[in-house]
């Protein structure tokens, strides 16, 4: 397996998120042997916090695993490690028999074309659009030059990769409905959740105290319009005149420090908290529950776990037109849909959120039905992401759902 994330490696020992270490440990119960190759961050860089959950090990998991890239990585390390990595990828994959490319990236693309070369047994996991992100219009100089690349070269392999792949699956819903057409078999796996059906909260409004708490919950990088909330949230803060607001971000990652003095700058210390970042579980669920409305602005997405946690929570829901979102959810019905990077739009959409208790309550209604006649319905009836990979692999079948 090729993936396009990162682990991290702290105190000789490499460790990854909780659902992702859960994952791996499904996928070793599936096959006698399984072979990971990614890249790791060590502690100190930016997005460590995210992937430093859960300690990856098993009997018959081989870990092959090289430096990787981070927002503070220099434009020379970068293409060193790039270097390392292909050379060490084509060594991996001689070694192969199947191989499951998790996309999109340069490294995991560059997998698939080399497991196609070498006429091994394709998988691939598309998790993204890199067109999407690559229209964010606040990129660095090592950025700028990558993302074109990949929105005008990967983009189009991962399509060509996923016509020739034995199975595809992919959980954006944009992504599956585009290529089923295209694609042999392709599968949209349920959701990998740490809440339950038995999760669901039955208030039918928020925003009723003297504090309203806004909630993001991701990575805190330009690509997830962290940027744009703050801006977004001072405008609005000014609007408001009868309820303190407050803006709680949960996560860490390269933009904190240009988050935590762009604050500074417009006097919201006080009213701004960074949580950094909280292990999926009770703890953040609870942070959930403290909220009253959950706005995520970003620029890329398949379709992200935080809005089904925000819906079970019963959260109503700002968030972007992107990627699988607008396939799932209607526009005033089940979330406030915006574009991305328009800061105006923002506003407007928080700013009636705020004021509006009828669109609240009307989205945490739909919100929470679509959780429990769609979502958990299909999280107990169908199978887990390994054994779909299992049986794709075992007779090249996916099953349309």
């Amino acid at each position: 397996m090729v993936y396009n994330g990162v682990c991290a490696r702290y105190r000789g020992r490499y460790y990854h998120s909780n659902s992702f270490a859960a994952f791996l440990r499904d996928l070793t119960s599936e096959f006698e042997r399984v072979r990971y190759f990614g890249a790791f961050l060590d502690e100190g860089d930016r997005g460590f916090e995210h992937t430093c959950e859960a300690p990856l090990g098993a009997p018959n998991l081989e870990l092959h695993l090289v430096r990787g890239n981070s927002g503070s990585t220099g434009a020379w390390a970068f293409v060193r490690n790039y270097i390392v990595a292909l050379w060490r990828l084509a060594g991996f994959l001689r070694g192969s028999q199947q191989v499951v490319a998790f996309v999109p990236s340069f490294l995991s693309v560059a997998a698939a074309l080399g497991a196609l070369a070498l006429d091994k047994k394709l998988g691939v996991y598309i998790g993204g659009n890199w067109s999407q992100e690559s229209q964010h219009r606040r990129l660095t100089p090592i950025q700028r030059v990558f993302y074109p690349v990949n929105r005008y070269a990967i983009d189009p392999l991962v399509r060509w990769v996923a016509r020739r792949a034995q199975f595809v699956v992919t959980p954006g819903y944009d992504a599956h409905a585009r290529l089923r057409e295209r694609v042999r078999n392709i599968m949209l796996p349920a959701p990998l959740l740490g809440v339950r059906a038995t999760d669901v909260v039955g208030r039918t409004d928020t925003c009723g105290g003297a504090e309203i708490r806004v909630l993001f919950v991701g990575a805190l990088r330009v690509q997830k319009g962290v940027g744009e909330l703050l801006e977004a949230f001072a405008r609005v803060r000014g609007r408001i005149a009868d309820k303190r607001l407050v803006l709680w971000f949960v996560g860490s990652g390269e933009a904190e420090p240009t988050l935590r003095e762009r604050a500074a700058q417009l006097e919201l210390a006080g009213v701004v908290r960074f949580f950094g970042h909280i292990e999926n579980g009770p703890s953040l669920f609870d942070v959930y529950r403290q909220a009253d409305i959950f706005a995520l602005p970003t620029y890329s997405e398949g379709f992200p776990r935080s809005l089904y946690e925000a819906m079970t929570f019963g959260l109503p829901v700002l968030t972007t037109s992107v990627g699988g979102i607008p396939y799932f959810l209607e526009h005033l019905r089940h979330a406030v849909l915006i574009q991305p990077g328009d800061v105006v739009g923002l506003e407007a959409a928080l700013f009636s959120l705020l004021t509006d208790a009828a669109l609240r309550s009307r989205l945490v209604h739909h919100a929470r039905d679509l959780m429990l006649d769609v979502v958990y319905p299909r999280i107990e009836r169908d199978q887990s992401l390994a054994k779909q990979i299992s049986r794709g692999f075992v007779n090249g079948a996916g099953a349309f759902t």
